[in-house]
């Protein structure tokens, strides 16, 4: 599985405080988008092994959406 996905920003951090603020609204109106999930680790909770993870910012992207990961994954073996 390869994945792009904007995450929640850093616990603490004013960006994480507004995501947490609206993620109510903002996922009414963009189609169920959660501006706080933690895509890593519901990646792991749903069996996956991330084989290559990177975390970054997408520069050109509202302050919100910024905090991103991508990657690769792989069904676990155990699965």
């Amino acid at each position: 599985l390869l994945f792009l996905e904007h995450v929640a920003a850093p616990e603490g951090s004013q960006r994480r405080m507004w995501q947490n603020v609206l993620n109510g609204p903002w996922g009414k109106l963009a189609g169920n988008c959660h501006l706080n999930r933690d895509t890593e680790k519901s990646l792991l909770d749903a069996g996956f092994t991330l084989e290559q993870i990177t975390r970054e910012s997408l520069r050109k992207a509202m302050p919100l959406v910024r905090p991103s990961i991508r990657g690769v994954a792989k069904v676990s073996q155990a699965n």
